[in-house]
C-alpha cells in the first residue's frame, strides 16, 4: 500500500454479508455466524491485519477512519441511495440496480432476479457509515428486515458496501474488489458488535418461525440451482446467436458471390442478322476461344448471326 493512491485505485467495495458471515442466504440475507475475519483474535487473518495496521493507517485507511465510530443514518444521500437500491432489488428492476452499482456482471444480475421472485420487500433499512478513503466516500453497513412472500416473520439481514461519489456527482455502490482495508475496518469492535446484533436477531427470527427456518435452510440451494440453469441457458442462447450471426454472414457472402457471378455472365440475345467476314477467321464449335475448330470463314463470306452477347 502506498501513501498516495488515486481515487480509482483506492475505491474499495465491501461485499455482501454472505462473504463475511456463513452464506446461508448468499449476497442478500445475513446468516447466523460471522467468519473468522471478524471473530478471530489470532491466526493468519489477524496476523495479516496486524502487519498491515500501521502502514495502512498511515496510507490507505487513516487513523481518523479507524477511530471514528459507526454513525447511524448520518447522510440523507446515502439513505436515499440505499432505499432506491433495495427497492429495485425487491422489484426486479435491474436497470436501476445497474445504474446504482457498478461492475455488475451477468451472474450477479441473474442472482438478484432469482431472489426477487421470493422477496416481497426490504423493510426498516438502516445505514451505518464510516467515512471512506477519499472525500465523499463511505464504508457502509446496511441493516434491514426482509419480507419473503407467503411468510409472516421477517428475516434480519445485513450487507456491507463501499460507496463513492462518481464523476457525475452522484453516490454509487462500488462493485469492484475486496482489499486489506476492508479487513481492517470490518475487524473493528463496533462493526463486529453490529454483526453480532444482527446475528442474534436472525437466530431469534428462525427460532420463532419454523416456516421461515425451513425456507431459509433450502433457499441457498434453490437460488444456486436456478442461477446455474439460467446461466447455462444464457450461454446456450449466446452460442446460438453467434451461430445465427455466422450463418447470416455466410449467407450474405454466398448471395453476394452468386450475384457477382450472375452479373459477370454475358447476356445472350437471339437475332437473325446477315454479317460479312472482314478477315479470315476460325469457326469454332462454341463461343469459347479454345473450342474445337470446325472450319474457317474467308474474307467476304456472308454468314447468318443467330445470337448476340
Amino acid at each position: 500500500l502506498t501513501n498516495v493512491l488515486n481515487r480509482k485505485n483506492t475505491r474499495i467495495v465491501l461485499v455482501s454479508a454472505a462473504k463475511i458471515v456463513l452464506p446461508v442466504i448468499a449476497l442478500i440475507i445475513v446468516v447466523a455466524t460471522i467468519i473468522s475475519l471478524v471473530h478471530s483474535k489470532n491466526g493468519k487473518d489477524t496476523e495479516a491485519i496486524a502487519s498491515l495496521s500501521e502502514e495502512t493507517t498511515e496510507g490507505t485507511v487513516s487513523s481518523a477512519v479507524l477511530n471514528e465510530p459507526l454513525e447511524e443514518n448520518k447522510y440523507p444521500a446515502v439513505n436515499e441511495l440505499v432505499q432506491s437500491f433495495y427497492t429495485a432489488l425487491a422489484e426486479d428492476d435491474m436497470d436501476t440496480v445497474k445504474a446504482l452499482k457498478d461492475y455488475t456482471n451477468d451472474k450477479e444480475i441473474i442472482t438478484y432476479q432469482k431472489k426477487s421472485e421470493y422477496i416481497e420487500s426490504y423493510n426498516n433499512l438502516t445505514c451505518y457509515t464510516k467515512d471512506g478513503i477519499d472525500p465523499n466516500t463511505y464504508y457502509l453497513y446496511v441493516c434491514y428486515d426482509v419480507k419473503f412472500k407467503d411468510i409472516d416473520t421477517m428475516a434480519p439481514g445485513l450487507n456491507a458496501w463501499y460507496v463513492y461519489t462518481n464523476d457525475a456527482g452522484s453516490l454509487q455502490i462500488d462493485g469492484d474488489s475486496v482489499t486489506a482495508a476492508l479487513k481492517l475496518v470490518t475487524s473493528q469492535d463496533d462493526v463486529v458488535d453490529l454483526y453480532n446484533k444482527v446475528d442474534v436477531e436472525y437466530k431469534e427470527a428462525i427460532a420463532e418461525d419454523e416456516q421461515l427456518n425451513t425456507f431459509l435452510a433450502e433457499f441457498p440451494n434453490e437460488i444456486k440451482t436456478s442461477v446455474g440453469v439460467a446461466l447455462a441457458q444464457l450461454e446456450q442462447e449466446s452460442q446460438e446467436q453467434t451461430q445465427a450471426e455466422q450463418q447470416t454472414t455466410e449467407a450474405v457472402q454466398e448471395t453476394t458471390t452468386e450475384t457477382a457471378a450472375t452479373e459477370e455472365q454475358p447476356q445472350t440475345q437471339t437475332v437473325n442478322q446477315q454479317v460479312r467476314a472482314t478477315d479470315t477467321v476460325n469457326v469454332r464449335s462454341s463461343d469459347s476461344e479454345v473450342a474445337d475448330k470446325i472450319g474457317k470463314a474467308q474474307q467476304g463470306d456472308i454468314l447468318t448471326r443467330t445470337e448476340e452477347k
